[in-house]
């Protein structure tokens, strides 16, 4: 069994909010794990392999930011923001087989072509 990997984040869970570098994302085999540390500002939190249906990865004001989707509706108010580039996280998750669903990528892209398609801006 491989230790769970911990990255440091900016973590949002209800209306508490455990900044960088006092939140904590643990990544399993078996389950995820947001937690603050240091401070007990929240308390921790896990979901069950099993349980998670998708895992969201996209950027708002220039943040990636990342929200678990789960059966059990126990991450609903999460919100994880990363101080940094998700490609290690994103990697982390694929490589023990979570659902990730990457929305960085291509975002302008598919924008643009909505607009050319609209024809609001020739």
């Amino acid at each position: 069994m491989v230790p769970c990997k911990v990255f440091l984040v900016e973590a949002h869970v209800r209306r508490r909010i455990a900044s960088m570098p006092f939140g904590r994302f643990e990544v399993g085999d078996e389950d995820l794990v947001v937690r603050s540390w240091l401070l007990p500002l929240i308390k921790p939190l896990s979901v069950r392999k099993e349980s998670v249906i998708e895992i969201s990865v996209y950027r708002r004001l220039n943040l990636y930011r990342l929200r678990v989707k789960d059966s059990e509706a126990i991450f609903s108010e999460v919100s994880l923001a990363l101080p940094y580039s998700a490609d290690s996280m994103v990697r982390e998750l694929k490589r023990r087989a979570y659902p990730v669903v990457d929305l960085r990528k291509g975002t302008r892209q598919q924008h643009s072509k909505r607009v050319e398609a609209a024809g609001c801006c020739n």
